[in-house]
């Protein structure tokens, strides 16, 4: 940006002003797809967990992850192989910010002999070293600090068996957030816990860094008109006196 301040006299000052702006990382963890050969999951990029059945003579499966922002980072896609029984397939997405987001498949293959659990219930939860209580909708309320970017969870499921993903425990913003924790049963059948995560708004030294170089930048070019006005009604007067 350049600020120009002309002189009465018709001289000239040039003032550079550069502003930089910090790169922007992308915050999109979410997949586009996730492709099995041989198989439909009917994805949903806003569901983390499906179930999948397979036949008894099936020994492996291909997990092809498709991120919906190709500079994300996967790991969990490829090559499983299976067991009679239930499998675990968890596909992780973080995002070129960091943020992180899972999902689950539960492959179950040649059931009928064995008798898999539909236990998908917590025992006990703890968040920042505290027991907590949800609520009859499986919510739970918390205010956090306005430098907390997430919360220290211990989960712990009735049946050790279970697989527990969560989603949303990282880089939260000021106001609303929400932390969901999926149980999944053996059987494939799964219970859903919410967090809901209250920020406190605060100013970030960014936002106040450029906040005070957009004032710094108002009052210089304030004090430039000042100048100029002051300059032309001097010059103003000189020609009424002159005339006189």
């Amino acid at each position: 940006m350049f600020v120009v301040i002309t002189a009465e006299n018709g001289s000239q000052n040039v003032y550079t002003f550069k502003l930089h702006r910090s790169e922007i990382l992308n915050d999109n963890n979410y997949l586009k797809d996730i492709k099995i050969d041989g198989y439909e999951l009917n994805f949903d990029k806003e569901k983390a967990f499906y179930t999948l059945e397979v036949a008894e003579n099936i020994d492996k499966i291909k997990v092809e992850a498709i991120p919906e922002y190709l500079g994300a980072t996967i790991k969990g896609d490829g090559e499983y192989p299976l067991i009679n029984g239930a499998n675990n397939v968890v596909i992780s997405v973080t995002s070129e910010s960091g943020n992180i987001r899972k999902y689950a498949i539960k492959v179950l293959k040649n059931i009928e002999p064995f008798k898999l659990s539909n236990n998908c219930t917590l025992s006990k939860m703890i968040i920042n070293d505290k027991e907590i209580t949800f609520d009859n909708d499986n919510n739970y309320y918390i205010d956090v600090k306005s430098d907390t970017e997430f919360l220290k969870l211990e989960y712990f499921p009735q049946d050790d068996d279970s697989l527990i993903i969560v989603n949303g425990n990282n880089s939260f913003v000021s106001g609303e957030n929400k932390v969901v924790l999926t149980v999944i049963a053996e059987s494939g059948k799964y219970e859903t816990y919410n967090i809901i995560v209250n920020k406190s708004f605060s100013i970030s030294s960014s936002d106040m860094s450029n906040r005070t170089l957009v004032m710094i930048m108002l009052l210089i070019i304030i004090a430039c008109l000042i100048v100029v006005i002051a300059f032309k009604n001097k010059f103003i007067k000189k020609n009424l006196l002159k005339n006189k």
